[in-house]
């Protein structure tokens, strides 16, 4: 439920969630950071077929000042899920998505300082 309190149907779901991933950050001139990160995930449901998947993400941030940033990122998920075709109609077992966001960031107040 959206409260965190487990219905008699959810305590029926075990999920084991295994990820692993490599995080690559470099700042380059001060005001720029380039960002690289590759996942891989594995989750196996009560012993049924596992989904298991890559992600890689790789961001670009511009300081502005120190209060306010852009950043720019662009993500890529393939996943398989052999069980995919038996809930969702679908044939294929492998899916892919992409995401480009640009962001912008405003630190109005910093307890550190």
């Amino acid at each position: 439920t959206s409260d965190g309190r487990l219905t008699p149907a959810t305590r029926l779901v075990v999920d084991d969630f295994d990820a692993s991933f490599l995080l690559l950050s470099k700042t380059l001139a001060e005001r720029h950071r380039i960002t690289m990160r590759h996942e891989r995930f594995d989750i196996t449901r009560d012993g049924l077929i596992p989904d298991r998947g890559d992600a890689t993400t790789v961001a670009y941030q511009y300081s502005i000042n120190a209060q306010a940033s852009v950043q720019l990122e662009w993500m890529r998920i393939d996943s398989m899920r052999e069980l995919w075709p038996l809930f969702y109609g679908v044939t294929e077992t492998n899916q892919s998505e992409s995401l480009l966001q640009l962001g912008f960031r405003l630190v109005l107040f910093d307890s550190t300082r």
